[in-house]
């Protein structure tokens, strides 16, 4: 691996680099070789912090049940301390009149009084209304498994809120060179 890992080039503006740290992205172990690093990190750092009785990652994203924001603070700190090169943010929870909510992967949580979790729809802001144009060179079956893939995310996920997340992409799609007859 040390061979691998220590003679990973690639170039930037016509010149050669040599990566100095990091994982060689397209390399058939790295993918395997990152999940075993992060679960060493984590893993020291819930044994120094006895206190998260539940802790989950998927890829990036890590779900801890702690007590209190203090707490998260701390086991933040914790797992952040385990490595120079690796910075976990935190998200806090916000809170409302009778629950309070945190969002997971693209799933917002609503943690009611009684303890009683709920799921909601969730979409990341983001600059534009992003999405495959009519327009590019990509084959119509992928543009269409696309479409059909983002429908399918918000059957799946929007609840109650399913008719307005429908129709906000409709719209993004009509804004990237969509028809009627497309979608």
């Amino acid at each position: 691996l040390r061979a691998v890992f220590g003679l990973t080039f690639f170039t930037f503006e016509e010149r050669i680099y040599r990566q100095k740290s990091g994982l060689p992205m397209g390399c058939a172990v790295s993918g395997i070789v990152a999940i075993l690093f992060m679960e060493r990190i984590e893993q020291t750092a819930l044994a120094l912090f006895a206190r998260c009785p539940l802790f989950r990652r998927y890829v990036d994203d890590c779900y801890a049940l702690v007590s209190s924001e203090d707490e998260a603070s701390r086991l933040h700190a914790t797992l952040t301390e385990q490595h120079p090169s690796i910075k976990f943010e935190l998200e806090a929870c916000t809170r409302e009149k009778d629950a309070t909510r945190l969002s997971l992967l693209s799933l917002p949580v609503r943690i009611e009084a009684s303890g009683e979790a709920s799921f909601d729809f969730f979409t990341k802001e983001a600059k534009s209304d992003i999405f495959l144009h009519r327009q590019s060179a990509l084959l119509w079956s992928q543009k269409s498994a696309a479409i059909r893939n983002e429908v399918s995310r918000i059957e799946a996920r929007s609840g109650a809120n399913m008719d307005s997340h429908r129709a906000a992409l409709k719209e993004k799609l009509h804004s990237n060179g969509y028809s009627e007859d497309d979608i």
